[in-house]
């Protein structure tokens, strides 16, 4: 979970589905996604890949565990989670209990937590692929088994790929930080 001294994010929506309503564009979501990532404290390319994931495991936002949970990332609980949980079906190995926020915000904190406890190859990438590698050899295993899936098209690698070179040659000026590496911008 998520230290104790951790402070409360600033006030928001109750859940995702408030704030996602109606948006209508890949773009708005990036826009608030990527203001949610900021305010977890994310920057350069790890605000980008966690919005970019966001989207990929969410749907945009419009994914029944990110709209009632805030989980943008599809975290299951896991044995160490002493959160609320929510339950869900996997899509791989049926009914799970996934990590529940109270906020989009505490979804982007946990986030960021889990990749430099479970994919410190992440954190330490100087590029996409890279930071994949990071996301497929985890200290526990891969973050998604789809990576396996040699059907590009259904390859998580492939789709978070996409995912992420849409949202970076779509951000606005205002979201890029001119003092980045290539990577981060």
């Amino acid at each position: 979970g998520l230290p104790n001294d951790m402070p409360t994010p600033t006030a928001r929506p109750a859940n995702l589905a408030d704030t996602t309503a109606n948006m209508g564009s890949k773009e708005k979501f990036y826009k608030e996604q990527y203001a949610f990532a900021k305010e977890a404290g994310l920057t350069g390319m790890m605000a980008d890949l966690a919005v970019a994931q966001a989207a990929l495991e969410s749907g945009y936002g419009t994914g029944k565990l990110s709209s009632t949970a805030n989980n943008l990332h599809s975290i299951k609980a896991g044995d160490t989670w002493s959160g609320p949980v929510a339950q869900f079906m996997d899509d791989e190995v049926g009914p799970s209990s996934f990590r529940q926020y109270a906020s989009p915000v505490e979804s982007y904190k946990d986030w960021a937590g889990l990749m430099q406890t479970n994919f410190p190859g992440v954190t330490t990438a100087q590029n996409l692929p890279e930071a994949i590698a990071g996301l497929k050899n985890g200290v526990k295993g891969m973050y998604a088994s789809s990576f396996l899936n040699p059907d590009p098209k259904q390859n998580y690698a492939t789709k978070l790929t996409d995912v992420y070179n849409d949202f970076v040659s779509t951000k606005p000026a205002e979201m890029v930080d001119p003092n980045a590496s290539p990577f981060e911008k």
